[in-house]
């Protein structure tokens, strides 16, 4: 990518993974033991932020972290990867974030996080966001590819402050909605242009069950969300794992995409492929990209993420998502 690609800031959070390979989890007061273990560089918020730089843009990545050897390497391995680390906050107080990932042989996973200084925002002013978001503006007068993305790994009152700020430079807002087993303010979302769950996260949105079959119970599910928040711009990215994905726009056309499944690239562990799969959106939209375009090129990328171990070091390359879309 040239110099003047625009650039997309990710405020989130940033882990250091424990992965263990596991046949189930242990029952209150049993041992079992792991198959395996990887330890690795992730957080929903450095797994976007990898997403964008590896697929060839610039990226500011506002986080916090501790000061101690997973912080060092969080910064160090991002780095590499054509993202901005400057504004990643170290603290003396409190550790870097940990999760801890139990992968099954199923292919699915379950996850345990320790926040660390992921939680620990409240003397942060976001001035490092401040001085961020202009520059996501100077390279394009047009209006496209002033994206903040956000996730829910770090408290609610940053994500608002963060999209208050977003705001007022004219940038829009794409809320991936995994990190918080919790209900969403209607504050927040109210700031988004884009929301962007999975079936579970929506029905946790809706607090009620959805037949995501039923596109006109879809949209009657994006009106009522834009109602309560009064936020009539708002749109639907929703990830629907191996059923694929959609997207409702503001005029309520639903766009949808398959997801992708060659035999010889199986899939491995799904850790990290819906972070992959809205920041690869948000790059393709960044390009000025249709909706379908830009669902094609994140399912691709989400596809290689899940065909190999681990979060940060399964996201792809662009040469690596141009070879699956070379396929179909």
């Amino acid at each position: 990518m040239d110099g003047e690609r625009n650039k997309i800031t990710v405020l989130g959070s940033a882990n250091f993974d424990t992965f263990l390979f596991v046949d189930r989890m242990p029952e209150m007061g049993e041992t079992i033991s792991a198959e395996g273990l990887i330890t690795a560089c992730g957080g929903k918020g450095a797994n976007q932020a990898v997403t964008i730089g590896k697929l060839g843009y610039n990226c500011d990545f506002i986080a916090q972290v501790g000061n101690d050897s997973a912080g060092k390497n969080i910064k160090e391995e991002m780095g590499n990867y054509n993202v901005n680390v400057h504004a990643i906050k170290i603290l003396d107080t409190v550790p870097t974030g940990q999760a801890f990932v139990f992968s099954y042989k199923n292919k699915n996973n379950s996850i345990i996080i320790a926040g660390g200084a992921n939680v620990e925002w409240k003397d942060n002013n976001l001035e490092a966001l401040r001085e961020s978001l202009p520059k996501s503006i100077k390279y394009n007068k047009t209006n496209i590819g002033k994206y903040l993305l956000l996730q829910r790994e770090i408290p609610n009152d940053v994500n608002i402050r963060g999209s208050i700020l977003a705001k007022e430079y004219g940038v829009q807002v794409i809320l991936d909605m995994g990190g918080a087993d919790a209900p969403l303010s209607t504050e927040l979302l109210s700031l988004l242009k884009i929301i962007s769950p999975n079936k579970t996260e929506l029905r946790r949105i809706l607090k009620r069950e959805i037949d995501i079959k039923d596109t006109n119970k879809l949209i009657e599910a994006l009106e009522e969300m834009r109602i309560i928040s009064n936020n009539k711009e708002l749109c639907l990215l929703l990830k629907l794992g191996s059923k694929g994905s959609l997207y409702i726009d503001e005029t309520n056309n639903i766009i949808k995409q398959g997801a992708f499944n060659f035999e010889d690239m199986p899939i491995l562990d799904t850790t990290g492929a819906g972070d992959c799969f809205t920041a690869s959106f948000t790059t393709q939209l960044v390009e000025g990209r249709s909706i379908k375009e830009s669902l094609k090129f994140a399912s691709a990328a989400a596809y290689v993420a899940i065909t190999r171990i681990g979060a940060m070091p399964s996201l792809p390359t662009r040469d690596d998502v141009e070879k699956v879309l070379s396929r179909i």
